[in-house]
């Protein structure tokens, strides 16, 4: 990334540029990223395949659109090399739903030195607003809750929020350039946003959600609202209000997954081994199904 396009990035977040590459600088970079690029996975609902690396750097800052998790691990990576973090690893994680961790990775997030290992997620909805201390195994604070990260007996590390299970990451790093174009979890019946179409951002004081179009959540103080979005007119205003994303008329997904795609399933199995290695792609929690 070009000092030019990381300007750019900046300004659409409303960061300042750091002085240098370190742990203050990066907290508000997070924070100033929560609050200005919201989670979404329009795309990939309406069948697109997730865009990585330059493609969704374009796609945050010029077209001024949020992303999908590993959309925005990929963009935010960009811009912290581009700003002098020198140590930029993605980590690939299984989300705690239904009661269990999911069996495959399906979420990512970045750990970043600097110089102290920090994990660095933009792209979950129940995570920190500002990085947390990667090495550390007591109860961190932050204005989102309390926050802990335990080692698994499988090799992970365990994400906590207030007591409850939120994902467990696995060490090995992955690379961006490495990915298939088309991110196969996405066609996993069980995971609940290849069913849904969601939209969501931080703001100062909490975070608002838009599910389907239909449902618009506001949680707060630990308080959630909820209201009803009954006209495409209203969807709209949504999208550009409070999300700051601007379209012409309402997406319209794709009907959701209902069981796995067996092909894309063993092109991923086969892609994975092929980069990473057996032990690397099923062992330690990274491939368990």
């Amino acid at each position: 990334m070009d000092r030019s396009t990381a300007d750019a990035y900046l300004r659409r977040i409303g960061a300042p540029r750091p002085e240098r590459p370190d742990a203050e600088a990066l907290r508000t970079l997070q924070e100033r990223h929560l609050c200005a690029v919201p989670f979404e996975n329009i795309d990939i609902r309406m069948g697109r395949p997730a865009e990585l690396g330059d493609e969704v750097v374009e796609k945050i800052t010029a077209r001024r659109r949020g992303a999908s998790c590993i959309e925005l691990a990929s963009s935010f990576a960009e811009l912290l090399g581009a700003l002098g973090y020198e140590s930029v690893t993605l980590l690939g994680g299984r989300i705690f739903h239904g009661g269990r961790f999911m069996d495959p990775v399906v979420h990512f997030a970045l750990k970043v030195d600097a110089p102290e290992p920090w994990l660095v997620d933009i792209g979950f909805l129940r995570g920190s607003r500002h990085p947390l201390r990667f090495d550390v195994r007591e109860p961190q604070r932050d204005q989102e809750g309390e926050f802990l990260l335990l080692d698994t007996e499988d090799g992970g590390i365990e994400l906590r929020r207030d007591g409850v299970p939120q994902y467990r990451l696995y060490p090995t790093p992955l690379s961006f350039a490495d990915f298939p174009p088309t991110w196969w979890a996405w066609t996993l019946p069980e995971l609940p946003l290849s069913h849904l179409m969601v939209c969501s951002v931080l703001d100062a004081t909490g975070r608002t959600t838009m599910v389907d179009q239909r449902r618009l959540l506001r949680v707060e103080q630990g308080r959630t609202s909820e209201r009803l979005l009954e006209q495409p007119d209203e969807v709209l205003r949504v999208y550009r209000e409070v999300f700051g994303i601007e379209l012409d008329r309402l997406p319209e997904p794709a009907p959701g997954p209902e069981q796995d795609d067996p092909e894309v399933l063993d092109a991923y199995r086969s892609w994975f081994r092929a980069r990473y290695g057996e032990d690397a792609a099923f062992s330690g929690g990274l491939w368990t199904r």
